[in-house]
């Protein structure tokens, strides 16, 4: 007997993923503030509101959309996709924050200072969270 496979609808993924990359955005800034207040470490050239809200909103879409697109072939390995591909973005993206120097865009490198590893690491976290709790739960 075949059984039939539920292929979330787009609408459904789409405002999970929304809600997903808003609460990593929202989740990320209120980090960025407090680690700053706790601290007093701030590299605002580099880690700003609009830098943390870019970099926190963009993963989560971008998750969102692949899960979507793998979706419409295999629910369960657009699932698995999704759980093994943000493990692997995590580790790609995070541990890079323990690096001995750092680089913005258009500019040479420079040493890291103190405190920037547990900014940015700490950075990295909400966004996966959010893309693997609510994004495969979707339904029509």
């Amino acid at each position: 007997m075949a059984t039939y496979v539920f292929k979330p609808s787009f609408g459904s993924i789409a405002i999970r993923t929304i809600i997903a990359a808003v609460a990593a955005v929202v989740v990320n800034n209120i980090y960025s503030v407090a680690y700053t207040a706790l601290t007093g470490f701030a590299l605002p050239e580099v880690i700003n509101p609009v830098s943390v809200s870019i970099f926190s909103a963009v993963p989560v879409i971008l998750g969102g959309l692949v899960y979507y697109i793998a979706s419409r072939f295999s629910v369960p390995v657009a699932q698995w996709g999704l759980i093994i591909g943000t493990i692997v973005v995590f580790v790609m993206f995070a541990f890079p924050s323990f690096a001995e120097t750092i680089q913005t865009p258009g500019s040479p490198a420079m040493p890291a200072p103190d405190g920037f590893a547990w900014l940015s690491f700490g950075l990295h976290f909400a966004g996966p969270i959010f893309l693997l709790w609510l994004v495969p739960r979707s339904r029509s």
